[in-house]
């Protein structure tokens, strides 16, 4: 991932962007 093309992100798609890698997170098995 590169750090620095979040940076033009809003909240709104960062936010959406945060949820989806928490649910892959959850689907394979890795705590946060």
């Amino acid at each position: 991932m590169k750090l620095q093309q979040f940076r033009v992100l809003s909240d709104s798609e960062l936010s959406d962007i945060h949820k989806a890698s928490l649910k892959l997170l959850s689907k394979t098995g890795m705590k946060v």
